[in-house]
């Protein structure tokens, strides 16, 4: 989980010289989307176009809710879902695109990604007061899950769902794909230097030097900051099982994780952001951290529950971007010193 700890984040932020003004007028607003908040800070020389351009971002959010939503029947991905099995669906191509994207991303994490598990959701009655499953419940579950029960046809739009339980649940990438396009929009309406929080996904348009700053809470201690990253046109999110413990399968097996700490990934694009931090989550710490040595560009820092303290573990391209490591409650027995990537180590 992302946090913006005040007093974590006012110790890190430069102080602004005696007397001096800021530039631009600093607009923030905040919505509810997509089922959590949304809050959107816009610095801008003129706050009428900070103020459009924070209108027109949280419009365009709404459209994916609308698009990606399956907590209710009338989205173009809830049709989709409900289409007849073997039916030539057409698509947007927004939402062909973003499956298509999808598909790729299950390739990339080897299948510790794959929003296709919708019988599994249902199995384990994740929506409503939650079960365990029998064995055969399970395997029968499992069968109907995964990608290649839809045949994709993205240069066309089109889609055919093959199997009658299959259906895709948007919760791995819904966020990351709405932030995504948030953030053009903020762009194309002048907005350069912007901070977005979106139910703990934070983005980074820039590199505003007040808006910055991500606190990264403690895996088990939602309200205490152990790490602090400086961002620049980037987004992190943080995946773990503090909130709601249980509540991410494996797509492989469709068993639950086991809970082990925390995840956090900074990259570019939000939607790689939203859906590693899960994929890698489902890894494990090991996998996880085997996978992150090999990145050159995406960001990981892993916070491992041992008991009465946590191991930090983190990639290369992570030291550009990690400010503060709380040594109280983190251990760094891994790492010889706060700059050394016990990941690429391995």
């Amino acid at each position: 989980m992302l946090t913006t700890t005040a007093t974590l984040l006012a110790l890190l932020a430069p102080a602004e010289a005696p007397g001096q003004l800021p530039q631009h007028a600093t607009i923030q607003r905040e919505t509810w989307v997509m089922g959590t908040s949304l809050v959107i800070t816009a610095q801008s020389a003129e706050p009428e176009i900070a103020l459009r351009a924070i209108s027109a971002a949280f419009d365009t959010v709404r459209y994916f809710d609308h698009l990606l939503s399956t907590w209710r029947q009338d989205t173009e991905l809830a049709q989709l879902n409900h289409a007849p099995v073997g039916s030539n669906a057409k698509l947007s191509p927004a939402l062909a695109a973003l499956l298509d994207e999808a598909s790729r991303f299950k390739e990339i994490t080897r299948g510790t990604f794959d929003p296709a598990i919708g019988p599994l959701v249902d199995a384990y009655d994740l929506r409503g007061v939650g079960r365990t499953p029998d064995p055969a419940s399970l395997r029968t579950a499992l069968a109907a899950s995964g990608l290649e029960q839809f045949e994709l046809d993205a240069a066309n739009a089109r889609a055919k769902r093959l199997h009658p339980s299959a259906w895709i649940d948007s919760g791995g990438f819904g966020k990351g794909a709405a932030l995504r396009a948030a953030a053009h929009a903020l762009r194309s309406r002048g907005i350069s230097q912007a901070s977005l929080n979106f139910g703990g996904q934070v983005l980074v348009l820039g590199n505003p030097p007040e808006l910055n700053l991500v606190a990264v809470a403690h895996p088990a201690k939602r309200d205490r900051a152990v790490a602090a990253l400086r961002l620049a046109d980037a987004s992190v999110a943080t995946s773990g099982q503090s909130e709601r413990p249980g509540h991410i399968l494996d797509p492989r097996t469709g068993q639950k994780v086991v809970p082990w700490g925390s995840v956090s990934v900074a990259a570019r694009d939000p939607l790689a952001a939203d859906i590693l931090a899960t994929a890698l989550f489902v890894m494990g710490p090991e996998e996880a951290c085997r996978w992150a040595a090999s990145q050159h560009e995406i960001a990981v820092l892993l916070l491992i529950e041992t008991g009465a303290t946590i191991e930090a573990r983190w990639n290369r391209p992570m030291n550009d971007l990690l400010l503060y490591l709380d040594s109280h409650d983190v251990s760094q027995t891994s790492n010889a010193s706060p700059r050394r990537v016990s990941c690429d180590a391995q």
